[in-house]
């Protein structure tokens, strides 16, 4: 629809309606109020008859074929005591005309999809905490969803809450069968929802243990083949350890010497008394049982040794499993970052574990490459 000629030649007009546009764009309710004073005053000059001309013009935007506006007019009992019936009166502008009063206005869309969430957003911000201005800001673009899909999933997220467990299943209750959606989203979830991830259950840490009966130490490995040759008794050096798969930075989480977020499944236990002795070393901080680390000698796998200390002050990187990788490369063994594709790995400048600070670490510095643990005797 064009734009009417009228609209081109009242400056009031426009000051009106680019009002209304600018609180649609910043996420407000699109209204203003029209009272003495200010950029409405033109309305209330009664020196002749341009300001009914100009209240008649903002009725005609509400009436066919332009139905652009909403006129909310003062209650009887006020318009009784007041010269001009249209004073304290509000102008709403209809969000589905917003497109249309971006053309008459020469407005450039620069980003049409963040416009259509602006406009959906203020059709249920009354469902947010905080109206849904931290969804504003994130400005979130799910590829296949429009923006009016993500506010009305993340609006479902009140209703569905009370039915599920963890952070996982209410992403993927609410967002397209995703699980994984909300993982990274978990401060925009609690703007929106303060009390939200209070009502929901920490996803328990599972840890696979292989526990012998004379237990001397407690080994954590990062890789599940290593893992596997430590529980069929073809690393000698550990044959007399609690074994325990790390599976990467799983076993570096901060609650990984909490009871109530750890669940461990124990293979080859002969009494509660052995397990009783591990888990105290694990969360109480028994030293009877020292703790090692063993994984990947590169950047990666000395970022997990020293996670790990964060939680077990105590725990050093594992000699026996490290010294045999070390050598491999002072041989010329191992592959370079970019081979493995490990180029992105954050490099490390201390663990504050004496053997991997003075050895490990300057061994990687020194040559550049990397070797997994999963290395075998017979190829040093």
């Amino acid at each position: 629809m064009e734009c009417p000629i009228w609209v081109d030649e009242e400056p009031f007009i426009q000051e009106l309606l680019a009002r209304l546009l600018d609180s649609v764009e910043t996420g407000k309710i699109p209204r203003v109020r029209l009272r003495p004073g200010g950029w409405a005053q033109p309305l209330f000059d009664y020196r002749d008859d341009s300001a009914a001309q100009l209240f008649n013009r903002i009725q005609w935007l509400t009436e066919e074929p332009f139905s652009v506006l909403r006129l909310e007019f003062p209650p009887a009992s006020t318009l009784q005591q007041q010269e001009t019936p249209y004073d304290g009166a509000w102008v709403y502008l209809k969000l589905e005309k917003a497109p249309l009063l971006r053309q008459w206005l020469g407005r450039t869309l620069v980003d049409e999809e963040r416009m259509a969430l602006q406009d959906a957003l203020f059709a249920a911000a009354g469902k947010f905490a905080d109206r849904g201005r931290a969804l504003s800001q994130a400005n979130l673009k799910v590829p296949g969803r429009t923006p009016q899909e993500i506010v009305e999933a993340f609006a479902s997220v009140r209703d569905r809450i009370s039915d599920v467990y963890t952070l996982r299943e209410l992403s993927a209750t609410c967002f397209w069968g995703d699980s994984k959606f909300l993982d990274d989203k978990q401060e925009l979830l609690q703007r929106l929802y303060p009390d939200c991830l209070r009502q929901l259950r920490e996803r328990p840490l599972f840890l696979q243990v292989h526990l012998p009966a004379d237990c001397e130490g407690i080994l954590i490995i990062e890789n599940q083949d290593t893992y596997l040759r430590a529980c069929l008794g073809q690393l000698p050096d550990a044959r007399a350890m609690a074994v325990i798969f790390g599976a990467g930075f799983k076993a570096a989480s901060q609650a990984i010497r909490q009871r109530e977020k750890v669940h461990f499944f124990y293979s080859q236990v002969t009494d509660t008394y052995t397990v009783e002795r591990f888990e105290a070393a694990w969360f109480d901080g028994d030293a009877a049982l020292p703790l090692y680390f063993f994984g990947d000698l590169d950047w990666s796998g000395m970022g997990i040794l020293l996670a790990l200390r964060q939680q077990f002050p105590a725990l050093t990187a594992w000699r026996p499993g490290y010294e045999r990788l070390r050598r491999y490369v002072e041989m010329g063994g191992g592959h370079l970052p970019q081979q493995a594709k490990k180029a992105g790995q954050t490099f490390i400048a201390t663990t504050g574990c004496a053997y991997a600070d003075r050895v490990l670490l300057p061994t990687l510095i020194r040559h550049s490459r990397f070797v997994d643990q999963e290395l075998q005797p017979d190829v040093e």
